[in-house]
């Protein structure tokens, strides 16, 4: 039987809580499933009275009710309150206002949209899960998806009172100078390489400023809740506006996914280049590589 099988969280305690395994896993990463359990709430908070959330189903039973999985360990309680659990955020527990606090019935939900992903501790879960609940609702609900994600495209279904999970991938930018010898003499070009390092989920439902062309979405972030106002930064493969030696040198490389142009998302200690041409060997760079988004009538 899976070690993690009985645990309050899907595959082990939360890092520094009781029980955990730090001779396994530094922690169970559960961005995707907490991402998701934000979506359910905010559709649900959204939906209209006259639609029914069917019983029996996984979100009257595991999400609304709250109900463990069989044989699952129960949420300890009281629940910790010692900066390393889900249930506060960290170093602000005095100040911080109740509705920041997670009650038990929210951490069983976590855990069971964890559980019916089978999380695994060793990333933060899969982003569209949500694609299975349609059918939990009457009428039923709709979902969409797409991995060309531009901010029209996101206001477009955030106005039609989607909620959606976003997936950012974290990616090293490696940037390397070449020569090539010519009848001319050398010529000298850059290749620029994008290597992904890891990812996370986040959930939006909304956003402000899209009459002027610039939405900002209001998002939550899976690390204790946090709320963020981001706008997306196209980046794209034009030259950059102020000329350079660098500038005038070919350039090599392919965006992630293929295309010409990416958002990127102002995530700390990244950066937000707007140009190819800006990056330069060692940065960092979020990129917005998803969404999924799940509507309620």
């Amino acid at each position: 039987m899976d070690p993690f099988y009985a645990s309050w969280l899907p595959f082990g305690p939360f890092a520094m809580d009781d029980g955990w395994l730090p001779q396994l896993y530094m922690t169970s990463d559960i961005c995707g499933p907490t991402a998701e359990a934000m979506v359910i709430d905010a559709v649900i908070s959204a939906k209209r009275s006259s639609s029914l959330i069917l019983p029996g189903r996984f979100t009257s039973d595991r999400f609304v009710a709250a109900l463990p999985y069989p044989g699952e360990t129960a949420v300890p309680l009281p629940l910790h309150n010692d900066g390393h659990s889900l249930a506060t955020p960290p170093g602000i527990q005095a100040a911080s206002p109740t509705n920041w606090q997670m009650s038990a019935a929210d951490i069983q939900r976590v855990i069971n949209v964890s559980t019916l992903q089978k999380t695994d501790p060793t990333h933060g879960g899969s982003f569209d899960t949500i694609s299975t609940l349609t059918s939990d609702f009457s009428p039923v609900a709709t979902y969409l998806e797409s991995n060309s994600v531009d901010a029209p495209s996101l206001v477009s279904v955030l106005r039609q009172r989607y909620a959606a999970v976003i997936a950012l991938g974290f990616y090293d930018v490696g940037v390397q100078d070449y020569s090539t010898a010519t009848p001319n003499g050398n010529v000298k070009h850059h290749v620029v390489n994008f290597t992904r390092v890891g990812g996370h989920a986040i959930a939006t439902d909304g956003f402000t400023g899209a009459d002027s062309g610039t939405p900002t979405f209001f998002l939550h972030d899976p690390w204790y809740g946090q709320p963020r106002m981001r706008s997306f930064i196209m980046f794209d493969n034009s030259e950059h506006s102020t000329p350079s030696p660098q500038n005038q040198a070919p350039l090599e490389y392919t965006l992630p996914g293929n295309g010409s142009r990416i958002p990127t998302f102002r995530y700390p200690n990244r950066v937000t280049p707007t140009h190819i041409r800006d990056l330069i060997n060692g940065d960092q760079i979020t990129f917005v590589e998803w969404y999924g988004a799940l509507h309620v009538d």
